[in-house]
């Protein structure tokens, strides 16, 4: 199940439902299995909480170079598999010394350890899809990228900003990279979230409606009393202490974020991020919160962010704005649709999810048994799922 609130990305949201739901689904495991070798076999998949154990991707390290004494040495290649030994019994997928690992016995334990992960992320994409045809929206492979470098900008600064310096395309793939690797996610399950994305954002602009009122508020928000923070991005805490030394030291803060800070995008720049208001909900409360609480000039303790940690300096404040609304109606009018969208997509992605109740047959026992754990259906619904 993938949640990730810095990309915006949540496929768990449509299964949030309440104890009256019914699930049925005559889809078949076998649908999943070749998607399954290649999505958790590389980076494991997210089990939204359950106890994981150990994921397939980890499970296949890379063995430790064995001793070479007594002129023992691997070859740099593995041999050639065997052929089909016997017509009608399948090829395995490995042998270990001349006994077999079968596909199937592979198989399976994929679809038992992450099946209902992936299970859920393609049903998500199947209900998305069927209720954008029906609407007569349609999405390209643009639409798609769209989505992904507005995933990408948004793990990258923890502050949205119009204009900063772009980053390479190498550098915005280690940054995603690294998030997914974090979450224990592939690629493959990242851009399923992506093309459901896709969708979701067609439809729920036609869903979207923006009255003056909004519009006022919006604009009270963003033309306020705005701060202007430099940051350092860290991946592991413990490299916390040593930054804070350098700075106690008295090395200024920007060069140190030049050159510790894990951010590419705003490293370059000092770790300078772009203004933000006391109430601007598309930065993180924590950042907020801090940035506003400290004084010009001072350094707060390390404040975590999804899974990384920042230390922040204040630099500026600014005065509420005098702009005129009538002057900036339309840019407001962008920028809040921006940032209620992912408010829109969600709640219809609820929606489908609640109207598909008799529509979804999942007719794999396991499966079965642990969607409806999961979502702790009532006795009608279980029931039903079990047609």
């Amino acid at each position: 199940m993938l949640t990730w609130s810095d990309g915006g990305v949540s496929v768990s949201s449509i299964f949030e439902v309440d104890d009256s739901v019914t699930i049925s689904s005559d889809r078949s495991v076998a649908a999943i299995l070749a998607m399954l070798a290649v999505a958790c076999g590389v980076a494991g998949c997210d089990m939204g909480g359950r106890p994981a154990g150990r994921s397939v991707g980890d499970a296949w390290e890379e063995p430790a170079t064995p001793s070479t004494e007594g002129g023992a040495e691997w070859d740099e290649a593995l041999p050639e598999p065997p052929g089909q030994a016997d017509a009608g019994r399948p090829l395995p997928i490995a042998t270990v010394n001349g006994r077999p690992i079968s596909r199937r016995q592979m198989l399976n334990l994929l679809v038992r350890t992450h099946g209902l992960a992936v299970l859920e992320q393609l049903i998500a994409l199947e209900l998305v899809r069927q209720a954008a045809e029906a609407e007569g929206i349609s999405i390209t492979p643009a639409d798609i990228q769209a989505e992904h470098d507005r995933a990408v900008s948004r793990i990258s600064s923890p502050v949205p900003a119009a204009t900063q310096p772009a980053l390479g395309k190498d550098a915005k793939e280690a940054l995603l990279d690294r998030m997914l690797a974090r979450r224990r996610l592939s690629r493959e399950e990242f851009q399923l979230s992506m093309e459901r994305q896709a969708y979701l954002r067609k439809m729920a602009a036609r869903h979207l409606e923006l009255d003056d009122k909004m519009l006022r508020a919006e604009y009270d928000m963003m033309y306020a009393e705005r701060v202007q923070i430099r940051h350092i991005q860290l991946a592991d805490w413990r490299e916390i202490g040593k930054i804070q030394k350098l700075l106690t030291g008295g090395v200024d803060f920007a060069e140190v974020a030049r050159v510790h800070s894990e951010n590419p995008r705003t490293a370059s720049e000092g770790g300078l991020l772009p203004p933000f208001s006391r109430d601007q909900d598309d930065v993180p409360p924590q950042l907020r919160e801090a940035a506003f609480r400290l004084k010009l000039g001072q350094v707060s303790n390390s404040i975590r962010i999804e899974g990384d940690y920042h230390l922040i300096k204040p630099v500026k404040r600014f005065a509420k704005s005098n702009v005129q609304y009538e002057h900036v109606k339309e840019i407001v009018r962008l920028k809040l649709t921006e940032r209620l969208l992912p408010e829109v997509t969600a709640r219809i992605e609820r929606d489908l999810f609640a109207k598909a109740q008799s529509g979804i047959v999942i007719t794999d026992p396991t499966l079965r048994k642990e969607f409806k754990d999961r979502y702790r259906f009532s006795r009608t619904g279980a029931a039903a799922a079990g047609r």
